[in-house]
């Protein structure tokens, strides 16, 4: 069942990796998240129900950056899930 899937899931994968369309639209999403840095080099800062203002590290940076790095690593068609070296 796993190996299944498993198959499944790499057949999957070569295919969208011939697809130039998936990553144009997959770069335009990436594109959408804005950076949380301002006009003058300042943080953005978001406003919570109670007006308190934080920033959110985890959705304006942390995520771009796994974003991308998913998007180069489906065009090199790297196929590990993760970086154990076994």
């Amino acid at each position: 069942m796993v190996h299944e899937l498993y198959s499944d899931l790499c057949v999957s994968l070569e295919r969208i990796s011939k697809n130039e369309l998936f990553f144009a639209a997959m770069a335009t999403d990436i594109n959408a998240n804005s950076v949380p840095i301002g006009l003058f080099q300042q943080f953005k800062l978001e406003k919570s129900d109670s007006k308190h203002k934080y920033l959110d590290l985890k959705k304006r940076g942390v995520v771009i950056i796994n974003d991308i790095a998913r998007l180069y690593a489906l065009k090199a068609g790297v196929r590990r899930a993760n970086t154990d070296k076994c």
